[in-house]
């Protein structure tokens, strides 16, 4: 019977700390024997979680799509929410938010929505303090933005919360993205 590895944040050096080595283990092992390690330990932490490089995995977030049937403005807090399948730190987010009027074009809606009160890995809050962030910071052109994740092991709640101010009579929000980041592979 394996052991059993529980991820449990972060260490001194940025890399993920387990309970457990036995990857770390069988690296050592394999060295002192002259074997060849697999490839894909290759560039891993004893966890197995590749380390900082440019091959990032990603990790959808739901998608929100209502349409405000009643006869007055609406305002809207809801949230994205994502479960991870594997072991997953984020990186970086991306959001998009479509805004329908009957009889107009589509409205590019990013400009007003906000994150609030933050973004959220399980319990741990992601960023320095509580407050309403623009969702234009998180949109497809937005330039250097990375975020220090926490690392949200297998089926842990990734939530953003956000907030749209009165979605008129009859139009329709469309807010959805997702996250880049790193994996178990």
């Amino acid at each position: 019977m394996g052991r059993r590895l529980d991820v449990t944040g972060l260490d001194d050096e940025d890399h993920l700390a387990v309970i457990g080595a036995a990857m770390q283990s069988m690296k050592s092992m394999a060295k002192g024997l002259g074997l060849r390690t697999p490839d894909w330990m290759g560039n891993a932490t004893p966890q197995g979680i590749s380390t900082p490089n440019e091959e990032l995995d990603y990790l959808p977030l739901s998608r929100y799509d209502e349409t405000n049937s009643l006869l007055v403005p609406v305002d809207i807090d809801d949230e994205l929410i994502a479960l991870p399948q594997r072991p997953f730190r984020g990186e970086r987010m991306v959001l998009t938010a479509m805004y329908l009027v009957p009889a107009t074009p589509p409205l590019d809606a990013l400009f007003a929505l906000t994150i609030a009160p933050a973004i959220y890995v399980g319990a741990v809050q992601v960023g320095a303090t509580q407050g309403s962030m623009p969702g234009v910071a998180f949109g497809a052109t937005a330039f250097g933005v990375r975020l220090s994740m926490p690392v949200a092991g297998q089926g842990t709640r990734i939530f953003v919360p956000f907030q749209w101010p009165g979605v008129a009579a009859g139009a329709r929000l469309i807010v959805a993205g997702g996250i880049f980041g790193r994996s178990v592979r």
